[in-house]
């Protein structure tokens, strides 16, 4: 009977060690679609600016750069383009931290006893590239992994760009007041 007990014991273990490989596995591949989905949101964004840029564009082209009636149509694609840099950029916040919580359940999975003698991915990532007390990768000179960083950078210089803009026409309307 001790025999069959034991035996009914080390079955319970492997079903328990192939249900955390298999939860592992969804979360690999939940982490990899959403990773995917993220590569393509930018996508998006960059239309809606060309789109607005390409509009301010043909509208200063046919005015010779001479505003007036215009500034009625220019500013709010001017304001369009800041709301759209905002969300793209709050979306790009979002994203960063929803993968960094997935990689963290990941790496965490990865120091249950059931996962023992398989391969620890997420933590052979960290030898390459080490991780901060806080679960962040530093920033190093010369390393282009930080591919989220540079692109994080895009909504902030179209805002820099939308918001001068913005500026300069409400300057050029003032000085015609005055």
């Amino acid at each position: 009977m001790n025999e069959l007990n034991k035996f009914e014991e080390a079955m319970l273990q492997l079903e328990r060690k192939k249900l955390h490989f298999d939860e592992y596995k969804f979360w690999v591949e939940d982490t990899s679609r959403f990773s995917e989905r993220r590569t393509r949101v930018p996508s998006t964004y960059v239309t809606i600016n060309s789109v607005i840029l390409g509009a301010i564009a043909f509208l200063l082209k046919e005015t010779k750069f001479v505003i007036g009636w215009e500034a009625a149509v220019i500013m709010p694609l001017l304001l369009a383009g800041i709301i759209a840099c905002l969300a793209w950029s709050q979306n790009i916040l979002n994203y960063k931290m929803l993968v960094n919580l997935r990689i963290n359940r990941l790496r965490a999975m990865e120091e249950l006893p059931e996962m023992e003698g398989r391969l620890k991915m997420y933590h052979a990532e960290d030898v390459l590239l080490p991780r901060t007390g806080q679960g962040e990768r530093p920033k190093v000179a010369g390393l282009g992994l930080y591919f989220a960083d540079s692109e994080g950078l895009l909504p902030w210089v179209l805002l820099i760009v939308y918001v001068c803009s913005l500026l300069a026409i409400l300057a050029s309307l003032l000085a015609r007041l005055f």
